[in-house]
């Protein structure tokens, strides 16, 4: 399965996302592939994606719509992002799927996050878009420090204790790398992984194939 972890401090914050994907084809086997999972919204957000290779697709229509508007914070590009996404899946599910329940390979997470310049006291956020409450409906939570899908408690533990203590974004990042590491060889394949940091200054996204 795919690891997607992201952290908030008070220096900015970090994303990573293991490529790995996995998809059935028409005779029912699941083919191993993968996709992109980090997309730069505008110079203020980045939207990350985990689950099913079809969230990639809803990556690219909605950076493709945050390029025909003006989005200059983070709280704006999320009030605009939820909805598009919402309609992206539900649509999404109506052509694929038969009948719900349905197999968790349909399951898509979002991780949303980014800075506001003009917000002095709390510039950056992160929000999960998810099924919280039942499919086909996306939600959304605030992200107050680390979250990791799937959950790692441990990690997040981690992670907060580093955000508390304002550590550097490139310490940060280097745990988050270690743990999709850790997470790919546990299935016996190379990882091929994206990470992205978010400062007040820049955006910087870098793969490690």
């Amino acid at each position: 399965m795919s690891q997607m972890i992201a952290c908030r401090s008070q220096r900015g914050i970090v994303l990573g996302a293991d490529a790995h994907s996995v998809e059935v084809d028409h005779q029912g086997n699941l083919q191993a592939l993968e996709i992109e999972r980090l997309f730069q919204l505008n110079a203020h957000a980045v939207l990350m994606v985990g689950g099913g290779s079809a969230g990639s697709a809803m990556g690219t229509s909605l950076k493709s719509f945050m390029g025909q508007d003006r989005f200059d914070t983070i709280e704006d590009v999320y009030a605009a992002a939820l909805p598009f996404l919402a309609t992206e899946y539900e649509t999404y599910m109506q052509r694929h799927c038969d009948q719900l329940p349905i197999d968790p390979i349909h399951h898509i997470y979002f991780i949303l996050a980014g800075h506001s310049p003009d917000n002095t006291q709390n510039p950056f956020q992160m929000y999960l878009i998810w099924t919280k409450r039942h499919l086909p409906l996306l939600d959304g939570d605030v992200i107050l420090s680390a979250y990791a899908v799937p959950r790692l408690i441990q990690l997040e533990v981690q992670l907060n204790r580093m955000s508390r203590e304002n550590r550097d974004l490139e310490a940060i990042q280097a745990v988050i790398k270690t743990q999709i590491q850790r997470s790919a060889q546990m299935e016996n394949r190379q990882v091929n992984a994206s990470y992205a940091l978010i400062t007040a200054s820049d955006i910087r996204i870098a793969n490690d194939a």
